[in-house]
C-alpha cells in the first residue's frame, strides 16, 4: 500500500485551510475506529498536479481497515452543504504464513539445525512481534524459551527468525506459536506450526557388535547414528561400558563427537587385552 495516502482533485483546494492549526479539522484518518495521528509536516498539496499526500505518524499497520476524511471545506462551501466531505476508505494486506523453517510436520529435523523462520507474504507488525509472549514455542506442551538474542525481523518484515535457548533436542516434538495480532485486527487466528527433530537410531558399530579378535591397539568404540545425538545426553552417564559384569568408568569428555553423527568413547583406563566388553 505505499507509506502515504494521495488524493487527486478535480481542481485546486484551498491550501489556506491545510495550515498547522487547522489542520485536524481539515483531515482526519481512523484505524479501525481509532484516530490516526499524522505525521509533523505529513501533509501537503501539491497545485501543479492538484494531488494531496498525507503521510501517518507511525505508517500503516498490517491487517487493518483504515477511513480518511477530508473536509468538504477544502472545496469551498457549496462543496461543504451540498456534497459534505470527501470519504474513502482501504484495508491494508492481512499477512498469511506461507512457509517455514522446519516446514510444518516435519518429522526428522536435525538438532543442529535450531533456527526457526516464519515467512509471511506480507510485512507483519514489529513492534507487536516483540511484545512478550507473541511468539512462543513449546515442546512436549511444555514452554521453551528463545534464545537472548531476540528476534530478528527481515525482508522488510517479511521474515521472523530467531532460536531456541537451550537448543533442540533429539526425538522431540515442537509447535510454533506467533499470535494473530501480528497480522493486524483482522488476521483470525494465530499462526501456527509443528515440527519433531529425529529420534537417533545406531546404524553401525566398531568394533561390530559380536567382533572377536579385536586389534590390541583399538582406542576407541565408534558409534554411528541417523542422527546427531542430544548434547544435554552426551555424557558418561547415557553411556554404560562394562567388563565380565563390572561397570568401567568411560572418559570424562566422552562420547567425543567425530562428525558425520559418530561418537567415540573408550574405557579412562584404556582397553584390557583378551577382555569382552559390552556397550549399552
Amino acid at each position: 500500500v505505499g507509506d502515504r495516502i494521495t488524493a487527486e482533485f478535480s481542481a485546486a483546494i484551498d491550501q489556506s485551510l491545510l495550515s498547522p492549526d487547522k489542520i485536524a479539522q481539515m483531515v482526519q484518518v481512523t484505524q479501525e475506529g481509532e484516530v490516526e495521528a499524522l505525521a509533523e509536516g505529513g501533509v501537503d498539496f501539491d497545485p501543479a498536479t492538484r494531488e494531496l499526500s498525507i503521510e501517518l505518524a507511525e505508517g500503516f499497520k498490517p491487517g487493518a481497515l483504515y477511513v480518511v476524511v477530508l473536509n468538504g471545506l477544502l472545496a469551498g462551501p457549496l462543496r461543504a452543504v451540498g456534497e459534505g466531505d470527501f470519504s474513502w476508505q482501504f484495508q491494508t494486506p492481512v499477512p498469511q504464513l506461507v512457509d517455514s523453517t522446519p516446514d510444518n510436520q516435519l518429522s526428522d529435523v536435525a538438532t543442529a539445525d535450531n533456527v526457526i523462520e516464519a515467512f509471511f507474504s506480507h510485512p507483519i507488525d514489529e513492534e507487536t512481534l516483540r511484545i512478550e509472549g507473541n511468539v512462543a514455542v513449546f515442546k512436549g506442551g511444555a514452554k521453551v524459551e528463545i534464545d537472548d538474542s531476540g528476534i530478528e525481523l527481515l525482508d522488510e518484515g517479511r521474515i521472523a527468525r530467531f532460536s531456541l535457548a537451550p537448543g533442540l533436542e533429539a526425538g522431540s516434538a515442537y509447535q510454533i506459536r506467533i499470535a494473530a495480532a501480528v497480522g493486524g485486527p483482522r488476521r483470525e487466528g494465530d499462526y501456527v506450526w509443528e515440527f519433531s527433530t529425529a529420534v537417533p537410531v545406531l546404524i553401525a558399530a566398531n568394533p561390530a557388535d559380536q567382533t572377536e579378535a579385536v586389534d590390541v591397539g583399538l582406542d576407541a568404540v565408534e558409534l554411528t547414528f541417523s542422527a546427531p545425538i542430544d548434547e544435554v545426553q552426551r555424557t558418561p552417564a547415557h553411556f554404560v561400558l562394562s567388563r565380565g559384569g563390572q561397570l568401567v568408568e568411560l572418559r570424562s569428555n566422552d562420547p567425543i563427537p567425530l562428525g558425520d553423527n559418530t561418537y567415540a568413547l573408550a574405557p579412562a583406563s584404556g582397553f584390557e587385552v583378551g577382555t569382552r566388553y559390552q556397550l549399552q
